[in-house]
């Protein structure tokens, strides 16, 4: 079911993947350094190693021999072969993203060989000049595209992974870690409770046997409480049990231990989960909405929005508010066009 408000907002079950840009990113925007936010930094320096990792592995695989001769001598042309023929082999649906930014959404695995044939060999331009590392700022797309190529994983970028010296096994993410926590402790409470009846005085009309009891209750109470919130992420969560992740045109609360695929799960904010939404119909927008629309240019296209900020996937583009030229020229204009077809 879809849920529509003034400005056009529709909302679905289809997910968005989440792909963090790197700093130049924000050096293109013109924001100085010093203005950028420290989670952002940190953000950054993590896609940065994440983006170093699957060169480092591209390094291992040629000289280790196992990589086909399109991927360690390539060419545009080479590249493009490569793409196709590892779509064939080795098609998965967690990749279907990557693919869809880079060739643009597809409806299955022949489509998508489809649209890589039709791709002009020059389009690969970008990815060359990552593997031949002639690029300082590659696109986050391109870094993805590779990481697929060479079977690099784990893939996409994960937030809670550190891709520092990274193996299979030897990191936990940071939702592992909270989760492993939550486990350990009903066991702590056990052991707290048997250490202080075991030192506290024996007192008239309190044995043994009440305390047993009074202990069992308790662990009933908290394991019922943790199945039932295991069970229904994103109810009456608060604090630092509370995120949310960007769904198509708005944001949705979930449990921060909860994974979504093909989202990044970020700290709850109340505020730009109730206001901060995607307009999907440019056509609902007039000059009354100046001060209260914002937009941004990317990829070619216009996006709107009702509230201010950065982009809700890609975190280090900045929203401009919407003025009446943009409405003149982007918007009526359309309008205008297709009134006269």
């Amino acid at each position: 079911m879809k849920n529509k408000n003034s400005w056009g907002y529709q909302g679905d079950c289809q997910m968005i993947p989440v792909i963090p840009v790197i700093l130049m990113e924000f050096q293109k925007a013109g924001v100085d350094h010093a203005e950028i936010p420290t989670n952002r930094i940190k953000l950054i320096n993590m896609f940065i190693k994440y983006q170093e990792s699957i060169l480092q592995e591209l390094e291992k695989k040629k000289a280790d021999k196992t990589l086909s001769m399109r991927i360690s001598q390539p060419t545009l042309a080479k590249l493009k072969e490569e793409c196709i023929e590892v779509c064939k082999a080795r098609y998965k649906r967690k990749d279907e993203n990557i693919l869809s930014l880079f060739f643009g959404k597809q409806e299955d695995q022949a489509s998508y060989v489809k649209a890589i044939n039709r791709f002009e060999n020059p389009k690969f331009k970008p990815l060359l000049n990552f593997i031949n590392r002639q690029t300082a700022k590659p696109d986050t797309r391109v870094v993805e595209l590779l990481a697929w190529l060479i079977d690099f994983e784990p893939r996409p970028w994960d937030i809670g992974r550190n891709y520092e010296g990274d193996s299979e096994g030897s990191t936990l993410t940071a939702v592992e870690q909270k989760e492993e926590e939550e486990q350990e402790k009903p066991a702590k409470l056990t052991e707290q409770l048997s250490l202080k009846a075991s030192v506290t005085p024996q007192k008239k009309g309190f044995n043994r046997r009440t305390l047993v009891v009074s202990i069992v209750v308790l662990l009933l109470c908290s394991s019922a409480y943790w199945f039932w919130k295991m069970q229904m992420p994103g109810t009456g969560l608060s604090g630092h049990e509370a995120c949310m992740y960007w769904n198509v045109d708005h944001y949705v609360q979930i449990s921060c231990n909860k994974k979504v695929d093909g989202a990044m799960v970020i700290a709850l904010d109340s505020a730009k989960m109730n206001n901060f939404k995607r307009i999907m119909n440019a056509d609902t927008i007039t000059y009354a909405a100046i001060n209260k629309v914002w937009y941004i240019k990317k990829g070619g296209q216009i996006e709107y929005y009702t509230a201010g900020g950065t982009h809700p996937i890609y975190p280090t583009l900045i929203l401009k508010p919407i003025s009446a030229h943009i409405i003149r020229t982007y918007i009526f204009t359309k309008q205008s066009g297709n009134n006269n077809n």
